[in-house]
């Protein structure tokens, strides 16, 4: 921290000049991909799972369920798995993931398509 005096016409001031860090740049993360998605238990039951992104300290999981078009946060976890269910209104429950760090969040993965069954593996 640096003070300079200065005289401006019969007025004199104290102005204080501080240096602040420059802010910190938000890295990009990278956008995770689905690899896998297994049946893990009853009625439309999924472990789905995808590649972990670099520096990323969460992960959001997005669903879009039959006859709708928009989607829903439905789990955040630190992992890169989730168990997730598929719904039961005919069609596909599409599920998207986004890699997050403090600084916010990276792009949407390409969505994977889940269909609900009935009974047990």
């Amino acid at each position: 921290m640096r003070l300079a005096m200065s005289v401006l016409g019969s007025v004199a001031f104290l102005a204080m000049q501080c240096c602040f860090p420059t802010p910190a740049v938000a890295q990009t993360l990278d956008t995770p991909q689905f690899t896998s998605s297994s049946i893990a238990g009853c009625r439309g039951t999924y472990i789905l799972d995808w590649n972990a992104v670099t520096g990323a300290t969460s992960y959001q999981l997005w669903v879009e369920f039959p006859g709708t078009t928009t989607y829903f946060l439905s789990h955040t976890v630190t992992s890169n798995e989730a168990f997730v269910h598929a719904q039961n209104a005919g069609g596909l429950t599409l599920f998207e993931v986004k890699a997050c760090d403090a600084s916010g969040c990276g792009g949407f993965s390409s969505p994977i398509g889940l269909s609900w069954y009935n009974g047990c593996p």
